[in-house]
């Protein structure tokens, strides 16, 4: 993956603390994205306070999302170590934490992991290897999610399929993360046209 890391650090450099600068272009598109995954907090059971991994965090913008009921401690982790620098001196806040990781060193348990944007961008990797590494993120959620996660991948239905973009088919994910013996399954294909969003509880 050191291809969309190299990416990634680029259009940071390029772009700084913004929506282009982790890869988006329309800023209200990006808003409504960071609320449709937070919906996965639906599945909370009742708990008065709950423990949210963000993966691929950026800069951690994330955070301006949260519902303002929401009692929360946050970790957000992303391989560009220029985010995360600009991410921890922005909010220096004790219930929130950023690291420079990777999705596979993920070691600890959380409430709720959500995910935004690592699966859509593939740059010059192969099919095969972004479904791979959409099989092994997913396989880490699951393990470390304590009651669900979410996630967003691009649709199959569009009109038009760029080659730097990766489109997994709907039905074979979702037979996956069925075979894993979830409780319950949501998918919404109408928030933002051409994305599909997962959420999964445990």
């Amino acid at each position: 993956m050191n291809v969309l890391k190299k990416y990634y650090k680029k259009t940071f450099k390029k772009h700084g603390p913004s929506m282009k600068g982790v890869g988006w272009s329309e800023k209200s598109k990006s808003k409504k994205r960071y609320k449709t995954l937070l919906k996965v907090l639906k599945f909370n059971n009742n708990q008065k306070k709950i423990s949210l991994l963000d993966v691929g965090c950026g800069y951690g913008e994330l955070i301006k999302h949260f519902p303002k009921d929401v009692d929360y401690k946050y970790m957000g982790i992303d391989i560009v170590d220029e985010m995360i620098t600009y991410a921890k001196n922005k909010f220096q806040d004790r219930k929130v934490k950023f690291s420079t990781m990777d999705v596979s060193n993920i070691s600890k348990n959380y409430d709720f992991i959500v995910c935004n944007g690592i699966f859509t961008l593939k740059k010059n990797l192969t099919e095969k290897q972004m479904q791979e590494f959409v099989i092994k993120c997913i396989n880490i959620f699951h393990k470390y999610s304590k009651i669900g996660f979410s996630f967003n991948v691009m649709s199959e239905i569009v009109d038009y399929k760029s080659k730097i973009l990766f489109y997994p088919n709907l039905q074979v994910l979702s037979k996956f993360i069925k075979d894993k013996k979830v409780s319950k399954i949501n998918i919404d294909d109408k928030s933002i046209q051409y994305e599909n969003f997962f959420f999964i509880k445990k």
